[in-house]
């Protein structure tokens, strides 16, 4: 393997990790509520993460752990419960097209924050995603209703946020700390919400859904986020966002190929304007 090949295949690595994550979690919402699936998977990936960068000794400034918690909360708790809630009502291969509207969403975001330009073309990606999930949430099929879509396009909406919040952590602490802080800080968030609205989450559970749950901490969190920032720190990251479209792509094959999914005409026809989108946006 050659050096230059490495961060390319680190971040596609990444991106494919983040597109089984769906399989896993509905393998766990058999015999878990979507509140104590998100609980176990952030806190045994914060557990790891605690330990992966315990040896750098650098705690977050005072000044910024409120912000730091704010950006945690909107990451984890916010966007998860959400998500996997919808998760609980569709199908994986609906809800991993419809995470394909994420980078037309922070496109958006940036320009209205950061005023930064997004063309003609930016604003027929954003135009593509948001037919598409029209499209999706207005046609239901097998499997899938329009709450269950609906719930996970809003999960998207928060995405934005706590990108953009992330931005100035990663530029002060590195990517590797300023996500261990963040998904940290989100899970001290989570525990609250999560036992205030579930109760305490039960122990017992089968070895499948235990397995499900440790893939999704560790292969669909911890080594994703750990590979992508690895990778987009030795490439360019124009060229490593073309490799987000692995995700929904991968996320939709799975469904379909290991939980025996179907989707309707609709739901293709969505879904490929939601790709296309996504396509744009990271291309340009």
């Amino acid at each position: 393997m050659s050096r230059a090949s490495r961060p390319v295949i680190a971040v596609a690595t990444a991106c494919v990790l983040w597109g089984l994550a769906f399989l896993f979690a509905k393998v766990a919402l058999a015999e878990l509520n979507p509140a104590h699936l998100v609980l176990y998977r952030f806190a045994i990936a914060s557990t790891v993460l605690a330990a992966v960068t315990a040896h750098r000794r650098k705690l977050p400034r005072r000044c910024d752990v409120p912000l730091l918690l704010l950006t945690g909360t909107l990451c984890v708790p916010l966007t998860m419960l959400t998500q996997f809630a919808g998760l609980e009502r569709t199908s994986v291969a609906s809800a991993s097209l419809i995470i394909g509207a994420g980078p037309p969403l922070i496109a958006l975001a940036a320009f209205m924050v950061h005023r930064e330009r997004l063309g003609a073309w930016g604003w027929a990606a954003i135009f593509l995603s948001t037919l598409g999930v029209g499209i999706m949430v207005g046609l239901p099929g097998p499997g899938r209703d329009w709450t269950g879509d609906a719930l996970v396009f809003l999960s998207m909406c928060f995405v934005p946020l706590w990108v953009l919040l992330s931005l100035r952590f990663i530029r002060r602490y590195s990517a590797t700390l300023a996500t261990a802080y963040i998904l940290i800080g989100g899970t001290l968030t989570l525990v609250p919400i999560t036992i205030g609205w579930s109760g305490l989450p039960s122990t017992a559970i089968s070895g499948h859904a235990w397995g499900a749950l440790f893939a999704l901490a560790i292969a669909c969190t911890v080594a994703p986020f750990l590979l992508w920032n690895w990778g987009v720190g030795r490439m360019e990251a124009g060229r490593a966002g073309v490799f987000i479209n692995l995700e929904p792509v991968v996320g939709a094959a799975s469904g379909i190929a290991l939980l025996g999914e179907s989707l309707t005409g609709g739901a293709v026809a969505g879904g490929a304007l939601i790709l296309v989108a996504s396509g744009i946006v990271t291309r340009s």
